[in-house]
C-alpha cells in the first residue's frame, strides 16, 4: 500500500547511560493504494515521544509494539510524496536468538540487521521505525552523534565528520542506493 523512498535518521549515543539510544527518523513515502490514512510501521520495544507531518503538525498514533500505526486526518492521495516525524529513545532489543538486533557491549554500538529465528528475518525495527521486510527498498542518511572519542561508520559515503566541543562528534553518512532495513 506504500512506498517507502527514503529514511533520515537522526541517532544519539551520547546518553550517559550506555545503552540509551535517542532517535528521530523522518519517513519519506508515496501512497500505491488510494484510501489509505494510516501508515503501518514496526518498532520493537521503544518509546514514541511524538510524532509529527513534516510541518510540525502533531499526528495521531497507535504504538502496541512492535506495531506503529500513524493516523492522518485526511485521505492520503497517491502521487504525492509525504514526510513524517517519528522522535523515540530506548534501549534497542537484540534477537533472542543470540544473532540479530542493535548491540552495545565492551565500549561499541552496532546493529547486525537481521535475526535469524525472527519471522520477519529484518531487524531494523529494533533500532528505526521502518516497514521491516526484504521487499521494501529504500533510500537512507544516517546522523549519528556520539562521543567524541568514537567513530562512527555506515553503509553508503560519509559526507561529514564534525567534532562539537562538549558534546560529541556528529557523522553523518548517506546512502544513495536502495537498500531493505537490514
Amino acid at each position: 500500500t506504500f512506498d517507502i523512498l527514503d529514511y533520515d535518521l537522526n541517532i544519539d549515543l551520547t546518553s550517559s547511560n550506555q545503552r540509551l539510544l535517542k532517535g528521530k527518523a523522518i519517513i519519506t513515502f508515496s501512497v500505491k493504494m488510494p484510501g489509505q490514512t494510516a501508515l503501518n510501521l514496526d518498532l520493537l520495544d521503544l518509546t514514541i515521544d511524538s510524532i509529527q507531518a513534516v510541518d510540525g503538525t502533531p499526528l495521531q498514533y497507535g504504538y502496541s509494539s512492535p506495531l506503529l500505526n500513524i493516523h492522518f486526518p485526511d485521505t492520503l492521495l497517491t502521487g504525492v510524496i509525504y514526510k513524517v516525524a517519528v522522535s523515540y529513545h530506548g534501549t534497542p532489543k537484540t534477537s533472542p536468538s543470540g544473532f540479530g538486533g542493535f548491540y552495545f557491549e565492551d565500549g561499541i554500538a552496532y546493529n547486525l540487521g537481521i535475526g535469524l529465528t525472527d519471522d520477519p528475518h529484518n531487524f531494523g525495527r529494533s533500532w528505526f521505525p521502518c516497514f521491516d521486510n526484504f521487499v521494501e527498498r529504500s533510500t537512507y542518511t544516517y546522523r549519528v552523534l556520539a562521543p567524541e572519542a568514537f567513530t562512527t561508520y555506515c553503509v553508503g559515503h560519509r559526507v561529514s565528520d564534525t567534532l562539537i566541543a562538549n558534546v560529541g562528534r556528529y557523522t553523518v553518512y548517506r546512502m544513495d542506493q536502495q537498500i531493505p532495513t537490514y
